[in-house]
Formats: structure tokens, sequence, C-alpha cells
């Protein structure tokens, strides 16, 4: 499947990794008792906030290691704009 570029797959909740260098500013924390969990933040429309006007992520280079791996083939959204499960 080749990818549309439609930014869909940037309103998925990402949970961060130890690994992730994300700006803090773009990340919350949820309280799990011993061990926070630290998300990515999102617009009120699910939109991640590190993604711009042109659907392109600001920190591509030190995206989340859930981004990294998220396989366009996983997307559902076909070209015609419907989607598939």
């Amino acid at each position: 499947m080749e990818c549309l570029g439609c930014g869909r797959c940037c309103y998925l909740q990402v949970k961060l990794s130890w690994q992730d260098d994300v700006p803090e500013e773009m990340t919350y924390v949820v309280e799990e008792g011993v061990l926070d969990a630290v998300f990515m933040k999102q617009h009120s429309n699910g939109r991640c906030v590190a993604l711009d006007a042109n659907n392109e992520c600001m920190i591509y280079d030190n995206r989340p290691l859930e981004c990294r791996q998220f396989e366009k083939d996983s997307c559902g959204f076909l070209f015609d704009g419907s989607f598939v499960v």
C-alpha cells in the first residue's frame, strides 16, 4: 500500500517509551502508580501536536518509537478516503 501522506496515522494516541527523545512541551504524563506513562499531546480533534499544516512531522528525525514502527500497511485508509479494518 502506498502512503497517501494524509496524516491520519497521526491521530492515534502515542505512548512514549523510555528511549524516545521528544520535546517535553509536546508530551503529557498520566499517573499509573509507580511508573507514570508519557504520551504525545494531541489537539482537541486528536491531531498530534508534532504534525504541521502540510501533514509533515516536525520531529520526524526524533519521532517516537511507536511512530517509527507504524507500518503503512497497517493504515486502513484507502485512496478514495474510505476506511477498512
